[in-house]
């Protein structure tokens, strides 16, 4: 355990390697993007209160956190890489190896804020199914950009276990709602 620790520190210092300007025009883009949907398109529309503007600032800082890991700090490669094979990948980390196993958590732990977000942000993405969809959808979007740009590898495994990090986002997220609903 402590092997991994080490290694997460390690990985983060390594992988915040993109620019902090590349990160506030995201930011930005997203934000304004979360905000006129909440002013102006129907399905989206909320009255924009102090809890509004602060969970789609919170929400727009994680996804330009998120582009920022998984595409702007990548070296583009000559050819697109991609990895089918999950398996191999469980079995590796669950025999020993930290850096199999730190790789393994840190998708799933990546995931897991978008699985308390997205049902604040946007109401009518709620429930288990609905953020297991959106949480897919999401890593196939990361995936396949990395794919095409070059710029990462498409891995099955990151797949699943951003899957799984938004599910139990959720799960969190509805832990504290149920709570916060009692002591209401």
């Amino acid at each position: 355990m402590t092997e991994i620790l080490k290694n997460m520190i390690y990985y983060l210092g390594q992988i915040y390697n993109f620019s902090i300007h590349e990160s506030v025009i995201v930011m930005a883009a997203v934000a304004f993007l979360y905000f006129f949907g909440c002013a102006f398109v129907t399905g989206l529309k909320r009255k924009i209160t102090k809890y509004v503007i602060v969970s789609g600032l919170l929400f727009s800082f994680y996804v330009s956190q998120v582009i920022g890991l998984t595409l702007l700090n990548r070296t583009i490669t000559e050819e697109a890489r991609y990895d089918l094979n999950m398996i191999d990948v469980y079995r590796i980390a669950f025999s020993g190896n930290s850096v199999f196993m730190t790789q393994l958590i840190g998708n799933v732990i990546m995931f897991l804020p978008f699985g308390i977000l997205v049902p604040i942000c946007f109401q009518k993405i709620r429930g288990i199914l609905k953020i297991t969809l959106i949480s897919f959808l999401a890593s196939l979007f990361i995936e396949t950009t990395q794919l095409y740009t070059h710029t990462g590898l498409f891995e099955l495994v990151d797949l699943l276990n951003n899957t799984l990090g938004g599910m139990i986002g959720y799960l969190i997220y509805k832990i504290f709602y149920f709570v916060y609903k009692i002591i209401k």
